[in-house]
């Protein structure tokens, strides 16, 4: 298996990938051009497994120069549980460390059994801090994502994902129907 940094021409492929692996949100920020733009900040924390000229896994990552973020971890079906995934973060680990990166973060929806996978590495569950989100465009762009959390704007599965702080008396704070 060869390990190298993503290109732009893997778009299609990693698309698929990512498309297909379970508890994967994929949002306007993975449009092609969106994808180029993050490549083009930060190709050299993005990273793909290939074998036979298949992309077998990905995991792409940013930083803000304090901090490192990983993003779409994901390794193909017939590959898991090879050391894919682990040689993957690997890699985006050493290559965040090299560039003076401390900490890492992740974000993954509570149930996504990626949880175990991630522990096993030495990633911890923060419960001191919530993750807020605020969106700057018009409506947010979520492309079929939906909120996993049940009681949540879209907890059905069926809504999109929406940062969720809710404050009495600030508008859109609150979920649909008023109080949980």
């Amino acid at each position: 298996m060869l390990h190298r940094l993503m290109e732009a021409s893997d778009y299609s492929a990693l698309r698929d990938l990512w498309s297909r692996f379970p508890g994967n949100a994929l949002t306007g920020a993975d449009s092609r051009e969106g994808f180029e733009r993050f490549l083009e900040a930060n190709g050299c924390f993005c990273f793909v497994a290939v074998d036979s000229g298949a992309i077998a896994g990905s995991v792409m990552a940013g930083s803000d120069t304090r901090r490192g973020y990983i993003y779409h971890l994901a390794v193909a079906e017939e590959y898991r549980r090879s050391g894919t995934g682990r040689t993957l973060m690997t890699l985006v680990e050493d290559a965040l460390r090299d560039a003076g990166i401390e900490k890492l973060h992740l974000f993954i929806f509570r149930d996504n059994p990626a949880v175990a996978f991630y522990s096993k590495l030495g990633w911890q569950v923060r419960e001191d801090i919530h993750v807020m989100s605020r969106f700057l465009g018009d409506a947010p762009d979520t492309h079929g994502a939906t909120s996993r959390e049940p009681g949540r704007p879209g907890g059905d599965g069926g809504g999109p994902i929406y940062g969720y702080l809710k404050q009495p008396g600030i508008p859109g704070s609150e979920p649909e129907g008023g109080e949980e």
